[in-house]
């Protein structure tokens, strides 16, 4: 290692430390030129041993977390020899709990690698040795290793796997809790992942009794995302049928009706146990029939991601015959799996079922028809799904569907029918007025049904389903009112333990009921329910019927705004003190020579303290405490006058919740102060309406206050916070407040939000780093084919953290923008050759859509001329075009429409090669509606830009066959801008399209929700055109 390389890196590495965005971004481009050589790795490895500062250290341990898997195998042998044994000499000696994690983390990395090889003889026993360690840091990170390092190599782990028995012995008996924690869920891995190695299998089921012993304890420290996931490896242990199973089963069973029938433990964890001992139920008996059914059904979710990720034409349409013999069969496994299958395939093929709509109700309305329990029970859970994915279509056959649905929920067997209200309850959600008021009759006389019923879960469920009645129903449930109230009347004051979530349902429901009236029946109630829900906030203590009386109160104050002023100060304090309460937070305080463990579980409701302090929260209190929050942004917004006299007492509460310890309160702590700052904008309000590009506008300083507070808490959030999910909500909000305050309000922060919104494109912000593994860049080539063959195969796109963090600060970047205008154009340029990395055929094809899109919109928005961008951008929307993603085609169709628009320097040549790219895709069957409509809008922002260069009679011929937009409206502006054009400019070819233009725009006009000047412009012309006819 040269000296002047080791300076370098140190300088860089300082510079990520400095408070500076450029200095900062300035480190991060040094470094990802540096990272490039293998050789960056080694002086990585000199600062973690050698600097005397942590922050040094940890973040040489983080970046050599992202790098080494590639540049391990590029180092020498010796230099590999001589890093493996200082990394166990580093890790035993470092006495700082989060550089000791990092260090941790290195060596599963090298162990991942080097373990299957047989080259790291000395890992093993230095592994297994930690059981002796005094310190319950070693200990935890043995378990934590044997979890990960079972998902890669299960085959070292099982040669030794004597030791690996005695070290989870030991560890489900530590006397430290979070070693117990860590061992559970190294036991449930091994299980899993030597289900095969029958000695060790046998060896692994005698620690069950332990294991029981471990999850009482967990039950009542509130752990219970270790409780589930213990019951989820029993599941799979029963599953499997294996003899040596049978044995320790009976004593699991036993735990599991102890747990469930406790109505002291938390509903989720109730639920695992119940999920457990149905298990149980259904694979005793025909296992044979029962390996078909889960095989069946295993196929349907595979068929699921395959619908999602490829064309439906190689999935769906070969798969119907399939469904059709399913259907003619008497093999009862068949019959079972066919609404199985169906369901999974509306997430990805609901185009082509929306086609063949004919075939799959006739397909679902046969299994309703079946005498089997199971088979009736999938079809309604495909009738919940499809009346979802395949809306409105499928509620063309709701005449038919629905006395079967309805048949089913006659029958005696409770547990039968919860499944079965389930799926119908999802149904009633799905269904718009139109659709539901000609069945609310026989739904409201099933729903009252089995109101009657002693099961309290069905009466809960039937709560559920009135709420969604009458939120889908609005007026037209007014002569269900008096009736549904008279039943739960008793229930709205019920003190009794075993019917408090029956009180708890019975104010969701008269909540949601409140809108089916008019204003002057419901009033007069308002005193008694306002005074039953305060009371059993403040005397009943519990969090469902609290979580529930809170949404009761955001619904009436939107409802009936300021005619709510008498209860706002009640409220408020109910809602601030379950907010800031920690009585359901659980704190076991360590001894002094404890240092916290590894946290291998980013999604746990468990975390650690900087006072060594372990924090859990049960999942009913962190409902309650994200519901109070919730409707406190509720009533900011409804009621913004009213609330701005609590907002200081708000705002003191404010930056706790926002470091909270749990993400989900941190989630809508962000919203919440969205809200609070829509509620003082409202209050206090700009002169006049904010400009485009007006920096210097003036702000009320009761505003300017507010945003000082409210970006410091962003900023704090950004910058440190290690939850995706919570950051994408951050930059979802921040999005939202510039759109509302505009440039003036928002100059101050404009800066560090657009640092932040770089470092996630560039992949450094704090929570890509805290929480990522190894990552891709232009050094990495020779991994891109195997990341093209993954590409395909990913989950959904929208669920994916990644995807949603920079989708949200994209949204971030494209406000920044709007408002902006032509100033915004400097820091687009800056982020292009960013930006560019992502959409490299290596990266998931969502996020290369999510950029690319985001690019246009962002030209879109600045209104200016982008000539000096546009050869760059031109070729990755050519590319675009032959991508097999669709939702890369549609990108790239706005993405060249936008340019020819938006820069002078397009030429007619331009307009040319757009147009043989796009034409394919217009004029295929194979792509969904959104696809098609982008690319009428490029067509027509073509001929816009080009009218007189390019054959318009011939483009038109083509674009009115597949006219009008069906899907993204917002196009609907394009083809308006270039008929209108047209009828200025080339009257004679546009005019024989004049009664399909009123045709189509008149019918826009009625079933569209268009924006509103677009639809002014519309009417404009259609009222010419018909004049003129």
């Amino acid at each position: 290692m040269a000296t002047n390389e080791i300076a370098e890196v140190e300088l860089n590495l300082r510079g990520f430390l400095e408070p500076n965005t450029e200095v900062v971004q300035r480190a991060t481009n040094n470094m990802n030129r540096i990272l490039k050589k293998p050789s960056a790795s080694l002086i990585l490895i000199h600062f973690i041993q050698s600097s005397p500062y942590r922050e040094i250290k940890h973040l040489a341990a983080v970046l050599l977390r992202k790098k080494l898997v590639v540049h391990w195998t590029k180092l020498s042998s010796k230099d590999r020899d001589t890093i493996k044994p200082m990394f166990i000499d580093l890790f035993l000696k470092e006495t700082d709990g989060l550089l000791k994690k990092s260090i941790a983390e290195v060596m599963i990395i090298i162990a991942r690698v080097e373990l299957p090889l047989g080259e790291w003889k000395t890992f093993t026993p230095f592994l297994f040795g930690l059981s002796e360690s005094q310190n319950p840091l070693d200990r935890e990170f043995q378990m934590y290793t044997i979890e990960t390092l079972l998902q890669n190599d299960r085959i070292t782990i099982a040669k030794n796997a004597t030791k690996l028995v005695n070290a989870l012995n030991l560890g489900l008996g530590d006397q430290v809790a979070k070693v117990r924690s860590a061992a559970l869920r190294a036991v449930g891995s091994a299980m899993i992942a030597l289900s095969g190695e029958t000695d060790t299998i046998r060896q692994l089921i005698q620690l069950i009794p332990r294991m029981l012993q471990v999850l009482k304890s967990s039950i009542e420290n509130e752990m219970e995302d270790d409780v589930i996931t213990s019951f989820e490896v029993f599941d799979d242990l029963a599953e499997s049928q294996s003899p040596a199973v049978f044995q320790q089963l009976p004593a699991v069973v036993q735990f599991s009706i102890e747990v469930a029938a406790n109505v002291n433990i938390d509903s989720s964890i109730r639920t695992s146990a119940l999920e457990f001992l149905r298990t149980m139920i259904e694979f005793e008996g025909n296992s044979d029939d029962l390996d078909d059914n889960y095989l069946y059904q295993t196929a349907g979710i595979a068929l699921r991601y395959c619908g999602e990720s490829f064309s439906a034409r190689y999935i769906f349409h070969p798969l119907v015959p399939v469904l059709k013999e399913f259907a003619q069969s008497n093999d009862m496994t068949k019959q079972v799996a066919l609404p199985l299958i169906i369901q999974q395939l509306s997430y990805g093929c609901a185009e082509d079922m929306r086609d063949n709509i004919e075939l799959i109700a006739q397909l679902i309305l046969h299994s309703l028809g079946q005498q089997d329990k199971i088979v009736r029970q999938n079809a309604c859970v495909a009738v919940a799904r499809l009346s979802e994915n395949i809306h409105p279509e499928f509620y063309r056959y709701s005449n038919q569907i629905f006395p079967l649905v309805f048949k089913s929920l006659d029958d005696p067997d409770d547990a039968f029918i919860l499944r079965c209200c389930y799926a119908l309850e999802n149904f009633i959600v799905n269904l718009e007025r139109e659709q539901i008021v000609p069945i609310i009759d026989s739904v409201m006389s099933k729903m009252g049904t089995l109101l009657q019923r002693n099961n309290i879960q069905v009466k809960e469920f039937a709560l559920s389903a009135i709420c969604a009645v009458a939120l889908a129903s609005e007026s037209d449930f007014a002569p269900y009112f008096d009736s549904v109230l008279s039943t739960i009347r008793d229930l709205l004051i019920t003190k009794e333990p075993n019917l408090l979530s029956l009180r708890a349902n019975a104010f969701e429901c008269v909540g949601s009921m409140a809108k089916a009236v008019p204003k002057e029946k419901f009033r007069p109630l308002i005193p008694d329910l306002m005074a039953a829900a305060h009371d059993g906030v403040e005397t009943l203590h519990n969090s469902e019927v609290n979580e529930y009386t809170f949404e009761f109160y955001g619904k009436l104050v939107e409802h009936f705004g300021e005619e709510m002023q008498a209860y706002i100060q009640p409220i408020i304090k109910q809602l601030m003190d379950s907010a800031i309460s920690d009585d359901g937070v659980q704190r076991t305080k360590h001894s002094e020579d404890q240092i916290s463990g590894i946290d291998n579980d980013e999604e746990s409701g468990d975390e650690e303290d900087d006072d060594n302090v372990s924090l859990s929260v049960r999942t009913s209190f962190l409902d309650e405490k994200c519901a109070a929050i919730h409707t406190i942004g509720v009533i900011a917004q409804s009621v913004p006058k009213l609330f701005i006299p609590y907002t200081e007492a708000v705002i003191v509460n404010i930056e706790a919740l926002a470091s909270y310890f749990h993400e989900d309160v941190r989630f809508e702590t962000m919203i919440a102060i969205q809200s609070l700052i829509q509620a003082v904008n409202e209050v206090f309000p700009p002169a006049t309406k904010w400009v485009k590009g007006d920096f210097g506008a003036p702000v009320s300083e009761q505003l300017k206050t507010l945003l000082q507070f409210s970006f410091q808490v962003f900023a704090q959030v950004l910058s440190y916070d290690t939850s995706k999910s919570v950051v994408s909500r951050t930059f979802g909000c921040i999005a939202d407040i510039i759109a509302l305050i505009g440039p003036g309000a928002i100059a101050p922060y404009l800066e560090a939000v657009g640092g932040a919104v770089l470092q996630v494109v560039m992949g450094n912000l704090y929570c890509q780093t805290a929480t990522s593994g190894d990552t891709h860049d232009d050094s990495d080539e020779e991994d891109e084919e195997d990341d093209r063959q993954e590409d395909d195969l990913n989950e959904d796109d929208d669920d994916d953290p990644d995807y949603q963090l920079l989708h949200y600060a994209s949204e971030c970047m494209i406000e920044i923008a709007t408002v902006s205008g032509p100033k915004f154009k400097t820091f687009l340029e800056n982020s292009l050759p960013h930006l560019f990395k992502l959409t490299k055929a290596s990266t998931h094809h969502s996020i290369r859509a999510c950029v690319i899109g985001t690019v246009a919109e962002i030209i879109k928005v600045m209104e200016t001329d982008c000539s000096n961008i546009m050869d760059k951008l031109f070729q990755v929307g050519i590319s675009g075009l032959k991508d097999d993603s669709s939702q890369v085609k549609r990108v790239s169709c706005f993405l060249l429409g936008i340019l020819a628009i938006r820069c002078v320097s397009a030429k007619k040549e331009h307009a040319i090669a757009v147009l043989e790219g796009v034409f394919p895709i217009l004029n295929s069957d194979e792509y969904e509606p959104v696809v098609i409509d982008n690319a009428i809008g490029c067509v027509c922002r073509l001929v816009q830009a080009q009218s007189h260069s390019l054959p318009v009679a011939d483009i038109l011929k083509n674009l009115f066959t597949k006219l009008p937009i069906k899907s993204d409206l917002e196009e609907i502006e394009a083809v308006f801008n270039t008929i209108n054009l047209l009828y200025s400019t080339q009257y004679n070819i546009i005019s024989p399209y004049t009664p399909m233009i009123l045709q189509m725009f008149q019918f826009d006009l009625q079933h569209k929700k268009l924006d509103e000047a677009v639809a002014t412009k519309i009417k404009t012309l259609c009222t010419t055109l018909t004049q003129n006819k």
